[in-house]
């Protein structure tokens, strides 16, 4: 880990080479106010894997799910946080050019608006994790894509099929956050 910060300046800047979801970067301006402590800045990383993200999760919060409370936190901090990942891996479904704003608070971690391309499919929307639900709202859309190479990016192996397509997609739901595999 390598922390860095400016004399008399709220700045603060974090390079951490091994973390439980991989290497990241984080900088922006932590202060001190009313409500607690806020944090304002940028966290990028290369790849960020789900399953790593999830067994963290779970080890940080072990009966989020179970529990009747409303926060996932008792400590006042909130962050306002711009997150870009170059690769973003879930099963074996990778998103391309992962950007996000992320509203973090004790109650709710919100991604709005993300933007990704997952096979060529751009993907676009809002996920908002409670300690005991998750919402999620999606929109993806493609252009004139070839067929034969989207199809073999999302089942990983050759296509049948040749051409180009259009595709306009929404995904809406909600559920509980130990559901995600």
């Amino acid at each position: 880990i390598s922390i860095g910060t400016e004399l008399d300046s709220p700045l603060v800047t974090v390079a951490v080479s091994k973390s439980p979801i991989g290497p990241l970067d984080l900088s922006g301006f932590l202060e001190q106010t009313q409500n607690g402590i806020d944090f304002s800045g940028n966290l990028s990383a290369d790849t960020v894997e789900w399953s790593n993200v999830k067994k963290w999760y779970d080890e940080s919060f072990p009966l989020a799910d179970d529990r009747q409370n409303d926060r996932f936190w008792n400590v006042p901090v909130s962050a306002e946080i711009k997150l870009v990942v170059d690769s973003f891996i879930h099963n074996n479904l990778t998103w391309q050019a992962l950007k996000a704003s992320v509203d973090i608070t004790p109650a709710k971690i919100t991604f709005d608006p993300i933007k990704a391309r997952l096979c060529d499919i751009e993907t676009g929307g809002r996920i908002t994790f409670r300690p005991q639900k998750v919402d999620l709202a999606v929109k993806q859309m493609a252009q004139a894509q070839p067929l034969d190479q989207t199809l073999g990016c999302l089942w990983r192996q050759a296509s049948l099929m040749s051409g180009r397509f259009n595709y306009e997609g929404y995904i809406q739901g909600n559920g509980r956050l130990n559901a995600i595999e």
